[in-house]
Formats: structure tokens, C-alpha cells, sequence
């Protein structure tokens, strides 16, 4: 019954602001953390069919080609089973690729059949599970990044806080938060950075 009623709009890059703030500010902190031998932990809370977590790969590898040398991870979450699943296998219909770079294409998919998959770099570097953010999460480690962009916009204002909350003690310092574009936390929790650059990107103090 949940896999029926929930929705699964994604793409990949989608919001592409986020993954252009994540390649400019986040990934330089990113790669200095791994090669001081720092844990690096980056969670796409509701991943749907798995384009947002392999688009999180991609950009930490366009940058950062010895990341599978280091302990950097993407974690991929969704409450769908189906969608999981589906996110697991890295193959996609052409049409969802079709608005990619061709350098973008050439370099991290390859044909398999009439579809398209992720090379196997970028898959290794994700691990996909189920996960309800409504119930108990089975992990304690500080992300530097976390993605959580428009699961919000169907709670009321008691869950979006419940979750937000939760989101922001999982945080590491100075992590930052990605949101949809029609969310927004308040702002006692965490701070809004570059209201004109990217308005539902959120950093958490180091203080």
C-alpha cells in the first residue's frame, strides 16, 4: 500500500543548483576530510529509483577520482521497496539520460540492451536501503551532506519539525542540508546559506 501511494518524480541532477553548490563548496571540504582520514558519510534520505544518490556520486568522482580509495560513502534511503529495487540495478530508459551532457553520458553510463547504466564506480559507491523517516533509523553517524528534497511538503507542521530535527542532530558540523525548493526549516534550527545563490541550501553551525 505505501509503494502505491507514494510519489517517485525525480531525475538526475534535478535542482541542479544544489549539485553545482555541492561541487563548488562542499566536495573541496569533502576531499579534505578523506585524505585526513576522516569518515565521509553523504545520505539521500528519499532517493525514490536511485537518480539523486548516483548524481551524488557522480559529482563527488567528477572531482574526486581517488574517492573509492578513501572511506566516502553515499547512503540512499527511500520507504518504496519497489523503487529501492529499481535503484539497486543502476539501469535506466534512455529518455532519462537524455538531457545529460554528452561528455556526462559518455563517462559515467553505458549502454546495456535499449537501457542505460551507471558504471559500476559509481554504484559501488552507494549502498541502498528502506527506510521510513517517520520511524526509527537504524544509524547514529554524523553526514556531511544530506539530501531531503520535497518528502516534507506532504507532512503537517508537527512531523516536518519531527524530521527536521531529527535531520539536523545527524548533521555534522558544518554539514549542510539540501531541501525542495518549496520547503523551508526554520531558522533557529540552521542557517540559510547564500539566500541568492541557493535558498533551500542550509549549513549547520560548527559552534
Amino acid at each position: 500500500m505505501i509503494d502505491a501511494l507514494t510519489t517517485n518524480v525525480t531525475g538526475f541532477f534535478r535542482e541542479n543548483h544544489h549539485f553545482k553548490h555541492m561541487s563548488r563548496v562542499v566536495v573541496p571540504e569533502l576531499i579534505s576530510r578523506a585524505r585526513r582520514g576522516v569518515p565521509v558519510r553523504i545520505w539521500s534520505s528519499a532517493c525514490s529509483s536511485g537518480e539523486e544518490a548516483y548524481s551524488i556520486a557522480i559529482t563527488i568522482l567528477s572531482a574526486f577520482p581517488d574517492a573509492p580509495s578513501f572511506d566516502v560513502k553515499v547512503l540512499a534511503t527511500d520507504i518504496n521497496t519497489e523503487m529501492i529495487n529499481i535503484a539497486k540495478t543502476g539501469i535506466y530508459s534512455g529518455y532519462k539520460i537524455e538531457k545529460l551532457s554528452d561528455d556526462t553520458r559518455r563517462r559515467w553510463f553505458f549502454p546495456i540492451n535499449e537501457h542505460f547504466s551507471v558504471v559500476e564506480q559509481v554504484k559501488d559507491m552507494v549502498s541502498f536501503r528502506r527506510l521510513n523517516l517517520l520511524s526509527n533509523w537504524p544509524f547514529s553517524r554524523d553526514f556531511l551532506v544530506i539530501f531531503c528534497r520535497n518528502v516534507t511538503i506532504y507532512f503537517d507542521e508537527d512531523r516536518k519539525n519531527f524530521v527536521w530535527r531529527r535531520l539536523f542532530s545527524c548533521l555534522s558540523p558544518g554539514g549542510y542540508l539540501y531541501l525542495g525548493h518549496s520547503e523551508k526549516i526554520p531558522e533557529h534550527l540552521l542557517s540559510t546559506v547564500r539566500r541568492d545563490f541557493c535558498p533551500t541550501t542550509y549549513c549547520k553551525s560548527v559552534q
